[in-house]
């Protein structure tokens, strides 16, 4: 015997659909500030000179790596 559940988000009170949409538009901004954040730190360490690189333990290959590092593993 098979059970089947459906879950029909209209279904939900209004209150938690706001909520819901609130969520995943507070997400996304956050999403959003963390990738320029990012991206901005790349572009400050790429305008560096090799020294300057080698002094923080960095070389040009390794700039994306080291800036997303507490995220993916290379």
């Amino acid at each position: 015997m098979a059970f089947i559940s459906f879950h029909d988000k209209a279904a939900l009170p209004l209150g938690k659909q706001i909520a819901g949409l609130a969520r995943g538009f507070a997400q996304a901004l956050i999403a959003m500030a963390e990738r320029q954040s990012r991206a901005e730190e790349i572009a400050r360490l790429r305008k560096l000179s090799a020294a300057d690189l080698a002094a923080r333990g960095l070389t040009p290959e390794r700039i994306v790596g080291h800036v997303f590092a507490d995220r993916f593993y290379f």
